[in-house]
Parts: structure tokens; C-alpha cells; sequence
């Protein structure tokens, strides 16, 4: 590992360097669960997603005040998002208008018209316009 701020203050202790602790990019980098490689996603379903990226908001119906949803639309896409702003798992009860939809973050996933979504999850959905 290469520090570039090591023994640079007082807020430099050795104990925070340790073999196979998960922090370093190197180690990161090999994680698929790591925090680098969940921002690394994000930023490629931003990038191809224009409705992520250049779309507009618009409130999604919910009838659910612990979690948030809205839409993301573009000319050419429409793309739901559904988050669980709490640490119990939560229902959100989706539109059956959307019944085509394809969930983004997990290709496997098969359209539900009520999902339970687990403490601070969250779901990315490409609608059919």
C-alpha cells in the first residue's frame, strides 16, 4: 500500500494501516461488493441511462412516506426510482401501467406490483414509454 499523507500529523496512527482491511483501492478494486466498484455502476447506469443523466423529474405516486420515488424522463426513456429511507424493510406498491418494466440493477429481477425493499435499498426501473 502507498500513502501519500502518511506521518504527515497528528492524525497519522499506523493502526489504520493493515493488510486485507478492505480500505485501500487495491484492495477495493477487487471487491464487487466494495464501495469503489457500487460508485463505479452507478456512474456507468448514469452514463448510459440519458433519463438518469439529462432527464427531468416528476413525482411517482407512493403510498408510502418512508420511501421515495420518482421518475426520471427523457425523450426516449422513462426510468423509476424507488428508495427506503429507513432501516426497516419497507412496501412500495408499484403501477400496474409499469408491468413492462425491467429493473436496472438487477437484469434477473422480475416485475412485482408490490415489492418489499430491504433497509435502505433501492431500485432503478426502465418503464416502457
Amino acid at each position: 500500500m502507498s500513502f501519500l499523507y502518511k506521518n504527515s500529523g497528528p492524525w497519522w496512527k499506523s493502526a489504520n494501516s493493515k493488510p486485507n482491511d478492505g480500505i485501500s483501492l487495491e484492495e477495493e478494486i477487487t471487491d464487487p461488493l466494495s464501495l469503489y466498484n457500487f460508485y463505479k455502476k452507478m456512474i456507468q447506469l448514469r452514463n448510459s441511462h440519458l433519463a438518469l443523466s439529462l432527464g427531468t423529474y416528476q413525482n411517482a405516486p407512493n403510498n408510502n412516506q418512508s420511501v421515495l420515488s420518482f421518475y426520471r424522463i427523457s425523450d426516449k426513456q422513462k426510468v423509476l426510482v424507488i428508495v427506503n429511507l429507513t432501516s426497516e424493510a419497507q412496501r412500495y406498491q408499484m403501477d400496474q401501467e409499469i408491468k413492462n418494466a425491467k429493473n436496472l440493477l438487477d437484469l434477473s429481477a422480475a416485475f412485482n406490483q408490490q415489492l418489499t425493499l430491504k433497509p435502505f435499498e433501492f431500485q432503478v426501473w426502465e418503464v416502457k414509454k
